[in-house]
């Protein structure tokens, strides 16, 4: 009898190890299986994008449709952080080591790249102030044949990172109004970063989302984003009264904050994402 008993206990036992060795495996397969469905996922998703034909080029030029799709699968991934294709202007600001050299290149552009005509390059190399104690702008101009380039430079100091994104939330926006969006810090007056341009060109809209070419800027740990909105009613009133409106953040190293622009036909949500370079 007690043998028995010490050949069961040893059969639990053992039967205890093999079931965690199991469930270890288990673990481990998921884990894998987790992994591989996700990059199933992904392709998937890409194929879906690939497979979608919008217009005449993409049936009769293979690269275009490549380069349209995959440029719709970067934007669907990661436009939050990194911004819009479209944009060839900084998305981002720069992390300012020392010495920091940056590329301008203005020119006009023609139907193909060796056509276009460059008005002015330069690559200004950049040190930071060794004794600025605050942030500060500076500005320089640079002198081709064609040209005068005017650089502007914004220095912030003990920086954050803010990712805006802007959504209407109540009503519609109207088709004739042409509208500017822009940031700024209270630190530096009178000096803002473009988020997307007031032009003659309509507002880029994805369903409710306002879709801007540059959604990312710095602003001081200590300080004040402020968000506007200039907004013109039609295209056609050039001289047409233009309205501002405004939504002040207080800056957190991490989190969101949200904010309204009653721009009046309807009512703007601004979202700002923090984070720490």
């Amino acid at each position: 009898m007690s043998l028995d008993v010490q050949f069961k206990r040893d059969h639990e036992v053992e039967g205890q190890a093999e079931d965690e060795a199991a469930k270890k495996m288990k673990v481990e397969l998921d884990a894998v299986e987790r992994k591989r469905l996700a990059e199933a996922e992904g392709v998937a998703k890409f194929i879906r994008f690939f497979n979608t034909v919008e217009d005449e080029e993409e049936l009769t030029d293979y690269y275009a449709a490549q380069a349209k799709q995959l440029r719709k699968f970067w934007e669907s991934l990661y436009h939050g952080r990194y911004g819009y294709f479209e944009d060839e202007s900084p998305s981002r600001a720069v992390n300012f080591g020392d010495p920091v050299i940056l590329e301008v290149e203005l020119k006009v552009k023609s139907n193909t790249e060796s056509e276009d005509r460059v008005l002015n390059f330069l690559a200004p190399r950049l040190k930071s102030p060794a004794f600025a104690p605050d942030s500060s702008m500076f500005k320089k101009c640079y002198t081709s044949k064609l040209s005068t380039l005017e650089f502007t430079v914004g220095h912030i100091f003990y920086s954050l990172e803010a990712t805006i994104s802007v959504k209407v939330i109540e009503g519609s926006w109207l088709g004739d109004c042409r509208a500017q969006f822009a940031a700024s810090t209270a630190s530096i007056e009178d000096e803002e970063v473009v988020l997307l341009g007031l032009g003659d060109e309509k507002v880029p809209l994805d369903g409710d989302n306002i879709l801007l070419s540059r959604c990312v800027v710095s602003v001081e740990l200590e300080g004040q984003l402020i968000v506007s909105a200039s907004v013109r009613r039609s295209k056609e009133a050039r001289d047409e009264t233009v309205e501002d409106h405004a939504a002040f953040f207080t800056p957190f190293k991490m989190g969101r904050s949200y904010g309204e622009l009653n721009v009046g036909f309807c009512k703007i949500e601004v979202t700002v994402a923090w984070s720490l370079f």
